[in-house]
């Protein structure tokens, strides 16, 4: 029983890695480079932002000020919400690959664009708690 699990789940695998989108080297690049921003900015806030007992600030906006503070774990739901946009952008630009592959490039750069804003904002983030 378990074998037959264990091979079918294998079997998903292997389609999933020999799939066409694999080689397609912008495919790749773009993934790739949404990945390397996404774990720069989880290692950026987590060497920068100590871990506080206070509430911290979270947002600065130029006509108010500090508008938002709390607590130092919020800090880290920017990578994860940006995280969750690359894996979802992954999934759809993964669907429509052999169908349309301009979409699924257009998909892939919005990720990869979408990474390297939130990493803008990870950094002023930092500078506002200094």
């Amino acid at each position: 029983m378990i074998r037959r699990i264990l091979r079918q789940f294998s079997a998903y695998w292997r389609v999933f890695f020999r799939a066409q989108f694999w080689r397609n080297r912008l495919n790749l690049g773009l993934l790739g480079s949404g990945l390397f921003f996404n774990l720069l900015t989880w290692i950026i806030l987590a060497r920068f932002i100590k871990p506080s007992e206070y509430p911290i600030p979270l947002h600065y906006n130029i006509y108010f000020g500090i508008d938002l503070i709390g607590p130092y774990s919020r800090v880290f739901s920017l990578p994860l919400i940006s995280l969750f946009i690359l894996v979802m952008n992954f999934i759809l630009a993964f669907w429509f690959y052999p169908k349309d592959r301009l979409v699924a490039y257009i998909l892939l750069l919005a990720a990869a664009v979408t990474q390297i804003f939130v990493l803008i904002g990870a950094v002023s983030l930092i500078y506002i708690n200094r």
